[in-house]
């Protein structure tokens, strides 16, 4: 009698820890991000393209950044990866993406506060995305397919 309350004891166990951990599953791996997408500022002068976790700015047709972003709750942390030479306006006569150790190779400490994380609040209203920091607030359109 005590063998079956126990087994019976250590099922329930086991199906409270599944239920758990496919709740956690779900909600860590099966929630769609909401940044996903193309975004465009007000004078489609700045593009930003979000998907799985990875940015990339263009500005003016021409690109400037590309890196990592995460989501938690309403707040995005920004990490740069990569600055386009383009962001240097001929301050260097090579052409492409650097890295943080390129940069730093190329023009020294410098630079070195561009690839530092940025934390910014966010709002999505329908197909519009605010995105707050200490000193500004920028609004940008969802790219329609």
């Amino acid at each position: 009698m005590k063998i079956k309350a126990y087994m019976t004891i250590k099922f329930v166990r086991l199906l409270v820890f599944l239920a758990l951990f496919a709740g956690l599953a779900v909600t860590t791996f099966g929630q769609e991000d909401p940044l996903q997408g193309a975004w465009f500022d007000d004078d489609r002068f700045l593009k930003m393209t979000l998907y799985n976790g990875r940015d990339k700015v263009v500005i003016r047709g021409r690109p400037q950044s590309k890196g990592n972003y995460t989501v938690v709750g309403n707040e995005v942390t920004w990490k740069s990866t990569h600055i386009h030479s383009n962001a240097f306006d001929g301050m260097t006569s090579r052409y492409g993406w650097f890295s943080r150790e390129e940069m730093y190779a190329e023009f020294g400490s410098r630079f070195n506060s561009w690839f530092e994380p940025v934390t910014q609040t966010f709002f999505i209203n329908g197909d519009i995305l605010t995105l707050v920091s200490d000193l500004s607030e920028q609004q940008f359109t969802r790219m329609q397919k």
